[in-house]
């Protein structure tokens, strides 16, 4: 009886409601931490942000108090789904969410939810059931836990410790960075660890912690484009003329007889460059192989550059010739943008062909951005032998286009995950070797697409449109690490132009980039921007500059197409 009421005096029950708080809160944010792998934060490191983390929100429950207090065991709740969620996108696509992605109810489509779904390890039940440890404190206590006043003794403790936690973390980040940049002075650092510039939310994340991260998330969903001034003008213009000079014109008579043909592009989904030089590629991809093959196929290895443009992938990078975001969803903020693409140099009848819903990622907003006339959507969401699906809708809407036209086509049967069939064929499984599983499921859908590839392709030649087209087949982005076997990792696409205006293989290397300045030149296409003419902000494959070596962005091109994206002139 005496220890009890010894325990009472240094306790009573809303304060220890307050402790199951803070270490089911420190717990959460902990394992988040851990679960990221970030490995170049020690483990004190870690701890200290995530006291700190989970102190700021007890220091703002402290304050509550009768039944107002359910709010904070409520926040757990909510905050537990929130960290995982953002594990889930942290495995899939190595970055935490975008602010404005909370906003976007299409993160529920099954093509998300399957990726994240797949992603979910025993581990994370941490999230869905330390929630529950504050709730239950409140309800066992019930009157004594709500009404007990919290002292103000405690209100000054778990405030030290908050403080004592940030000033602790910071000194991590400014360590760490002194380390990377050991001639920084001081004032160089702090100015790099609290600048927006070149910041992935991850980043955000690693320099401030969950809370920074939260803050920085509510700020920009304010803080939404940018004011051009007539500096800023002039530089992108300046800018876009340098690259412009950069660009090759073809000969006259190869250009003649290509600017009245149709052009199609194939966007195919996760596709690395390495599975044409497999051994096996004629027996696993033998209509994309044969056609690769031909002396009048230009082959590339293009490098990728759809990492920072999740939401959008690498069609934006092809369709305008510009470099995506690298700390902003693209698309939830900025699709309804007038953007200089493909189909506005162009100037022909276009059609944009895609199998998900049109609503996610904005495919509404940005198939009237890039200018395309047409969007056909929702082909194939979800179910078996979706690129079949797609390419057999491709031949019926062909019919509808008036020559010369402009058909953009994305496949999707090779996203991942690589956990269940997506193949109804039987055969094509029984051709296929591959110790880890989820390679003979990707190796499948490949097989299916090609297989789909060669029956459209087929089609275009009983029509006799093949010959009359300009057929553009290219690699979305890469494999996700964490989905298939390091025999398949590949930072590279292949970039593929069949009957092309060069006889010969063309192997130079290139990027994403690149794609867009290579189809203008190859086109004979002119677009402009800001009344100077506009290339994109990458090099033609036929510019003589292209045999010295690949051309990769500088931060000069992702501000340029920053300000391009985001800009308003005055």
């Amino acid at each position: 009886m005496h220890i009890t009421k010894s325990i009472d005096e240094r306790i009573n029950s809303g304060e220890f409601f307050l402790a199951v708080l803070y270490a089911t809160l420190f717990l959460l944010f902990l394992v988040f931490g851990l679960s990221l792998h970030l490995d170049h934060v020690a483990l004190p490191f870690r701890i200290c942000s995530a006291l700190a983390d989970s102190g700021v929100i007890v220091m703002a429950c402290m304050w509550l108090k009768g039944k107002w207090r359910y709010i904070g065991a409520g926040l757990t709740f909510a905050l537990g789904w929130l960290l995982l969620a953002n594990l889930f996108y942290f495995r899939n696509f190595e970055d935490l969410l975008q602010a404005s992605s909370y906003l976007n109810a299409n993160i529920s489509d099954p093509a998300i939810t399957a990726g994240a779904l797949s992603s979910f390890k025993t581990t994370d039940l941490v999230f869905l059931i330390l929630p529950f440890c504050p709730l239950a404190c409140l309800l066992y206590g019930r009157r004594k836990a709500i009404h007990s006043p919290v002292r103000s003794g405690w209100k000054l403790g778990i405030s030290a410790v908050c403080v004592l936690s940030w000033a602790l973390s910071y000194a991590g980040v400014f360590r760490r960075m002194c380390l990377w940049y050991p001639d920084a002075t001081l004032k160089d650092v702090a100015g790099m660890i609290f600048s927006k510039d070149n910041a992935t939310w991850s980043d955000v994340y690693e320099r401030h912690g969950f809370t920074g991260y939260a803050a920085e998330c509510i700020v920009s969903c304010f803080n939404i484009g940018m004011d051009l001034t007539q500096a800023d003008v002039d530089e992108i213009k300046g800018s876009l003329s340098d690259h412009t000079l950069r660009q090759s014109r073809l000969r006259r008579d190869s250009i003649k007889a290509m600017n009245g043909r149709n052009l199609i592009m194939i966007i195919v989904e996760s596709l690395p460059y390495k599975v044409l030089e497999k051994p096996e590629a004629i027996a696993l991809i033998p209509n994309l192989a044969s056609e690769a093959g031909d002396s009048t196929t230009i082959v590339s290895r293009c490098g990728i550059l759809a990492g920072y443009g999740r939401s959008s992938d690498a069609q934006f990078i092809f369709n305008t010739g510009l470099l995506p975001l690298r700390h902003e969803a693209l698309v939830d903020n900025y699709a309804f943008y007038d953007y200089p693409s493909i189909a506005k140099a162009l100037g022909r009848m276009s059609m944009e062909i895609i199998g998900e819903n049109k609503n996610l990622w904005n495919h509404s907003l940005t198939t009237k951005s890039y200018g395309f006339d047409t969007l056909v959507d929702n082909v194939a969401p979800t179910g078996m032998d979706q690129d079949s699906i797609i390419f057999k809708r491709a031949e019926i809407e062909i019919a509808k286009l008036k020559v010369p036209f402009f058909l953009f086509i994305t496949s999707i049967s090779m996203h991942d995950p690589y956990d269940s069939r997506r193949v109804s064929d039987e055969s094509i499984y029984s051709s296929i070797k591959a110790d880890d599983p989820r390679d003979r499921e990707y190796y499948a859908r490949l097989k299916h697409f090609d297989r789909s590839l060669g029956r459209f392709l087929a089609f275009l030649r009983r029509e006799g449109i093949f010959d009359e087209s300009v057929i553009v087949i290219i690699g979305d982005h890469e494999i996700r690490a964490s989905k298939i076997s390091p025999e398949l990792h590949d930072d590279c696409v292949p970039f593929i132009i069949i009957n092309s205006p060069v006889d010969g293989a063309h192997g130079c290397g290139c990027t994403q980039l690149d794609v867009f300045p290579t189809i203008l030149d190859m086109m004979d296409a002119r677009s402009g921007w800001l009344g100077v003419e506009y290339s994109g902000l990458g090099r033609s494959i036929f510019s003589p500059e292209a045999a010295d070596g690949v051309y990769m962005p500088t931060d000069a091109d992702y501000r340029i197409s920053e300000m391009i994206i985001k800009g308003r002139p005055k």
